[in-house]
């Protein structure tokens, strides 16, 4: 009978053991990949500014700076700018919205003096996240561990999953630093020096009808400022927009136009005015430049147009028909004396 109990004494401990043994294995396994998704982050943005990213932008600065996308790019010739005394440099490329733009101009005033004025492309689809959003913000090492964290914590989420594409860019950037490339911007501006198809294409030349194009609600489709999946980018434009106000920046926000296919595609865009207008009321020195009001742009007009669907953009011929009369409208209007002074 004693023999028994010690034999069962023994088996339990056994087991006990084994369970302990479990449990630290099971601990261990969580914590090497709680450690391991904060860690490697972190060791990732350090390893950015080891390697001197933070500093090696190549951006320049001029009296008014083009921001945006590529409807800027394709539509907004910086020469014609500085043809007329107005000193301009366009950093605008396709998938460059409010938290690139935010980050970007918090570059460039780190740097240099805030710029006279910017303009900004601003489409219907101007709230909606982009792919390329990330560039400058993990170079930001505090708001990248404010939000890391927030993200870590608030919400439990695996920063592995949010992060991703900026571990994704990282070998790029890495191979790009070591070959001593400093400029992470290539390819961005006017859009002759991006497409070598740009100086000879419109839809005279090359037009496809798009046949069952999908047409586009502005609300239906989630592109308003309150859909939630926006909310980053909304973000970052209220902010930008303060930062600039602050600063004493005039601002351009500025529609490109529409061939008029795109524009019959487009439902709803007037909800987009509205809320760009709610954002920009209780600022002097914003202004807002809609399609409508450029006068010189035929919408029907095949030869000003590089392409169309539901985002159309200018063509080498609409773009400085459309940056001269930009020009004209902003030097006919209150800013006139601002341009003016902007070799003063």
């Amino acid at each position: 009978m004693a023999v028994s109990l010690i034999e069962k004494a023994y088996t339990d401990q056994i087991k006990k053991g084994s369970a302990l043994v479990y449990l630290r294995r099971l601990i261990l396994f969580v914590l090497f990949f709680v450690v391991l998704d904060i860690g490697v982050p972190f060791l990732y943005l350090s390893a950015l500014n080891r390697f001197n990213l933070k500093n090696n932008y190549n951006i320049e600065y001029a009296d008014v700076l083009i921001f945006g996308d590529s409807h800027a790019s394709f539509g907004i010739d910086p020469s014609v700018f500085n043809d007329n005394g107005i000193p301009t440099i366009s950093y605008a490329k396709g998938d460059h919205y409010s938290e690139f733009n935010y980050y970007l101009y918090k570059k460039i005033v780190e740097k240099y003096q805030p710029p006279k004025s910017i303009i900004i492309s601003t489409p219907y689809f101007f709230f909606n996240d982009s792919r390329e959003e990330s560039i400058f913000y993990l170079l930001d090492q505090a708001e990248f561990s404010k939000r890391y964290f927030k993200n870590l914590f608030s919400y439990g989420r695996s920063n592995f999953l949010n992060y991703n594409e900026l571990f994704q860019a990282f070998p790029s950037f890495l191979a790009k630093t070591v070959l001593h490339h400093p400029d992470k911007l290539e390819d961005y501006g006017y859009a002759i020096n991006i497409n070598p198809r740009f100086i000879n294409t419109d839809l005279i030349t090359n037009y496809h009808k798009q046949e069952g194009q999908k047409e586009v609600h502005y609300i239906e489709d989630g592109y308003s400022k309150k859909n939630k999946k926006n909310s980053r980018s909304y973000y970052y434009f209220k902010e930008l927009l303060k930062e600039l106000f602050e600063d004493g920046v005039t601002v351009f926000l500025v529609e490109t136009p529409e061939y008029v296919d795109t524009q019959k595609m487009i439902h709803g865009k007037e909800f987009f005015y509205q809320e760009i207008e709610e954002e920009i009321k209780n600022y002097s020195n914003i202004y807002f430049i809609k399609q409508s009001d450029m006068v010189s742009i035929d919408p029907t007009d095949k030869k000003l147009f590089f392409d169309s669907s539901s985002n159309s953009h200018l063509s080498f011929y609409g773009s400085k028909i459309y940056t001269a009369e930009l020009i004209d409208i902003i030097n006919k209007n209150l800013y006139y004396t601002e341009f003016l002074d902007l070799n003063n």
